[in-house]
């Protein structure tokens, strides 16, 4: 009695390097959408927002945005904004 031969085959040559490209290229573009979210963290501008309109009533109105700290604050008058500004950069630097 005869029995069939088994042997453990290998994948074919054309399978393995499609395989490993498309995992290199998922690693690839991985990495790059890595160091762009690095980049745009450590390179974003963390400097305080300030913006003016002016109400139905005529009066001038200054909103500040700070990104460091996601606040935001408004303002009726120019000695106001300064006074926030003030505080804000002595108070990071008095840390």
């Amino acid at each position: 009695m005869t029995y069939p031969s088994y042997s453990a085959q290998k994948p074919s040559a054309s399978v393995r390097p499609s395989i490993a490209s498309s995992s290199w290229q998922l690693l690839k573009r991985s990495l790059v959408n890595f160091g762009k979210r690095a980049i745009a963290y450590f390179t974003q501008d963390r400097e305080p927002i300030v913006s003016q309109r002016i109400c139905a009533n005529g009066q001038v109105v200054w909103t500040i945005h700070d990104p460091y700290t996601g606040q935001s604050t408004t303002c009726y008058s120019v000695a106001e904004v300064r006074a926030w500004l003030e505080s804000r950069y002595s108070y990071r630097y008095n840390l």
